[in-house]
């Protein structure tokens, strides 16, 4: 390996990487010109050494400062560093729940990349927010369910991860009072309704903003046999709460 040597400024990030070297008692709150830190662009790079070294430093900007650009974590992330994400999620000055510039924590870019391995490894975090909202209102389950088209093998996977998981809140509401169910049903996703049925806490007639309930919303798409499944499965929990009564 190439000996590590100073910290250089420079103006884009495609220029930087296979470029730019280090030494190791680099400032580690030192930043380019553009404003951007020395480890996110190690991680960019995938220099492990260097993210160690700088992991050391009681100045390193583990969170990021400059919202022009990803948070360590969120870089880690994209570049599937794996073994990064491991160290920083290990650090106890990691934000696990911190947002880019979009609104969206590393949790919710695990859903945009159907990255199920760092999914699961945020979600073995102590400190993360299963239901932490980005700027459109939406959890990591909802964005999941909003996004599904029924073709993504990994992003059904990922919905079941997120729809077992016991701090999951299946009743959250986006921005427009939209359900996870409002979507599974937007979506036709049956698997979904079904698995959101089977949970006591589930609204199965929880409107939107605008008072349109799951059922009415397939109604409105055209899809009879879902909304008929998902009137039938209000029905039938009803009828087994009353029993109870």
């Amino acid at each position: 390996m190439a000996q590590l040597s100073t910290f250089m400024p420079l103006q884009t990030t495609s220029a930087l990487v296979g470029r730019t070297r280090y030494r190791k008692t680099t400032d580690a709150s030192r930043y380019n010109k553009d404003g951007q830190a020395a480890l996110s662009l190690a991680i960019m790079q995938g220099n492990l050494p260097f993210v160690q070294n700088l992991l050391r430093q009681p100045d390193v900007d583990i969170n990021g400062g400059n919202p022009k650009y990803q948070p360590p974590i969120l870089e880690a992330l994209e570049y599937q560093r794996y073994d990064v994400l491991k160290m920083l999620l290990q650090d106890p000055r990691i934000d696990s729940n911190i947002q880019n510039g979009q609104g969206y924590t590393a949790l919710h870019l695990a859903i945009i990349y159907d990255d199920l391995v760092a999914l699961q490894m945020l979600l073995d975090h102590t400190h993360i927010d299963i239901n932490y909202l980005d700027s459109s209102g939406n959890s990591a389950l909802l964005l999941a369910a909003m996004t599904y088209d029924g073709r993504n093998q990994k992003r059904e996977a990922i919905i079941d991860v997120l729809v077992s998981h016991p701090k999951t809140s299946v009743n959250i509401q986006d921005h427009r009072g939209r359900s996870v169910l409002w979507h599974a049903a937007n979506t036709s996703n049956r698997k979904l309704i079904l698995q959101l049925a089977r949970l006591p806490a589930t609204d199965l007639e929880a409107p939107d903003d605008n008072g349109v309930t799951p059922s009415g919303q397939s109604r409105k798409r055209g899809d009879l046999e879902i909304a008929a499944l998902l009137q039938n499965l209000f029905i039938f929990t009803e009828a087994f709460r009353c029993s109870f009564m």
